[in-house]
């Protein structure tokens, strides 16, 4: 997980200096840090309060924390649909994260929080000491999340609690023709996103994949994008999700020039893209509406898109 704004986001906004707070509107003021995740009308960020961050949400044009205790990390969470429809909130916790302000090991396990009862559920969701557990994903019955092990690959586990068929998803390496001194020898997962039977995740092995799963066929996916095949390429793939029938992901190119949205409609293939107005570390698309992270703020803007 990257929770840091890299310098290749940078020249995004040397090349677009629009006044983000005169353009769009303000949600929530300092402290916003990602990732930000959406589901219908309701949003999840994290939110730093001294040296911890505590987990926000916005809803009916009202900011509202929510019960959980304060980490020193922010919240691994997603958003979605519960079996009966309501919207709740799953994240990963690991034993250390109250505590220690890098990544660790676990023991780790997924919960589960009901937004309207305030109900925190342990799932049957864990890993030992060995491994750490992370960008969870939610949809009705399905839970889906990416297990590493120490001197293993990432794989992405996908549980269905009623009975459906469980899938696991085992990123592929991209074949290169680099000394094998420099090659790298697993395949990072740094983003997955869940609608139905239907998984996204963003891969890392010399450059970014996107990848579409039909989960009632386990298999590797479909490529949707990628990046080329360089040991340090240009070009950046991030924050693949799915809303309102498409899949939307952003690309970075040093530099800021080529840097946009894509949306990929789900049913036809279609692709259209829209430029950025302002440096973002993370956005989600909400009731149609485009929200994003830029410095510590959190911003409702607009945006355009064609082709």
């Amino acid at each position: 997980m990257t929770f840091r704004i890299t310098a290749t986001l940078m020249g995004i906004l040397w090349l677009f200096p629009v006044g983000v707070a005169d353009a769009h509107r303000v949600i929530a003021g300092e402290g916003a840090s990602p990732p930000l995740r959406a589901y219908n009308d309701r949003l999840v960020w994290s939110r730093l309060e001294g040296t911890g961050y505590v987990l926000m949400t916005y809803s009916g044009n009202a900011v509202t924390r929510l019960p959980l205790p304060v980490r020193a990390l922010p919240f691994d969470v997603d958003l979605g649909p519960d079996e009966t429809g309501a919207t709740v909130a799953v994240y990963a916790r690991c034993d250390r994260d109250d505590t220690v302000s890098t990544l660790t090991l676990g023991p780790c396990a997924l919960h589960k929080f009901d937004i309207g009862t305030g109900q925190d559920q342990l799932l049957r969701v864990h890993v030992g000491p060995r491994c750490h557990l992370s960008h969870p994903a939610i949809w009705k019955s399905t839970i889906a999340y990416v297990r590493r092990c120490k001197g293993e690959p990432a794989i992405i586990h996908v549980r269905d609690e009623k009975g459906n068929r469980n899938v696991t998803v085992r990123p592929p390496r991209r074949a290169v023709d680099l000394p094998r001194r420099i090659r790298y020898r697993y395949v990072a997962v740094n983003r997955i996103d869940l609608q139905e039977r239907s998984l996204v995740y963003l891969t890392y092995h010399f450059g970014h994949q996107i990848r579409l799963v039909n989960l009632n066929h386990a298999s590797p996916g479909k490529i949707v994008a990628e990046s080329p095949r360089r040991h340090f390429s240009r070009i950046r793939l991030d924050s693949p999700q799915f809303a309102n029938g498409y899949l939307y992901y952003q690309q970075f190119t040093a530099g800021g020039i080529g840097t946009y949205y894509e949306r990929y409609r789900l049913s036809s293939g279609r692709r259209q893209r829209a430029r950025p107005t302002s440096l973002l570390s993370d956005f989600a698309f909400s009731d149609g509406n485009l929200f994003y992270i830029t410095g510590d703020r959190l911003l409702l803007g607009g945006v355009s898109f064609s082709g």
